[in-house]
């Protein structure tokens, strides 16, 4: 029985469901736990890995080293204070309108985040069928005062590769709001998502009206569509040009 941690005055306020839950290669985390955390929950600390999903409101957040959490939909986790990410919080699988986009990961504190541990928003679904596009890369959104990062490259979810006559999905964006800090004091590169390559052309039509699918030289790479990074600290104004006379 995985357990969960809850540093707390008064009643625990979150809890451990069962279930179980695809892995991107088809597997399944059997017997694993999740996450369900109440409104108002007080200072959370996860030791172990378990399954997370949905918007949860702390006061704090700790994720401890060797702990993964899986967010099998999109997570969003909104806290007054701290939250910090020793282990890891990994996106998998996909949804969305077409159950093609990968799950996007946002954080959001009225105080600092940071980040020791990694980040992975969920790639993109592939095209599955002709004129299929490949499903969008999901989004890393970090919005804090001041967030603190130990990696050097921050990336958002890979687009999926398209159906044949298809483009591929467009790259995850990778979005942080207020001052972002290298922990050792080297500038940290935000990374839109890769996009998914364009699918093969189209050649004809069969007997039975299905498309026919040509050489692989009908193939699209310019199709693919990378994701944007955007960051709340602007860079400094240019100088004003001198006057002349």
């Amino acid at each position: 029985m995985l357990r969960l941690r809850t540093l707390s005055i008064g009643l625990a306020l979150a809890s451990l469901v069962g279930t179980a839950t695809p892995l991107a290669n088809g597997t399944a985390l059997h017997g694993m736990e999740r996450v369900e955390v109440a409104p108002s929950s007080p200072d959370v600390v996860l030791s172990e890995s378990a399954l997370i999903s949905g918007t949860i409101h702390v006061s704090s957040l700790k994720v401890r080293e060797g702990a993964v959490l899986y967010a099998d939909r999109d997570l969003e986790i909104i806290s007054a204070g701290p939250i910090q990410i020793d282990g890891s919080i990994v996106a998998i699988g996909t949804g969305g309108w077409d159950g093609l986009k990968g799950h996007d990961i946002v954080l959001v504190s009225e105080s600092s985040i940071q980040i020791n541990g990694h980040l992975r928003a969920g790639d993109g679904a592939n095209g599955p069928a002709v004129f299929h596009d490949g499903g969008k890369g999901g989004d890393l959104i970090l919005q804090a005062p001041v967030s603190y990062v130990s990696q050097e490259r921050i990336i958002a979810g890979k687009g999926g590769d398209a159906g044949p006559g298809a483009a591929g999905g467009r790259g995850g964006d990778v979005v942080v709001l207020g001052a972002i800090r290298h922990t050792d004091r080297v500038r940290v590169e935000l990374v839109g998502g890769e996009g998914g390559r364009g699918g093969v052309g189209i050649n004809g039509l069969t007997e039975n009206s299905a498309p026919a699918v040509a050489a692989a030289t009908g193939a699209r790479p310019s199709m693919s569509r990378t994701g944007t990074l955007r960051s709340g600290c602007r860079p400094a104004a240019p100088p004003a040009p001198t006057a002349t006379t």
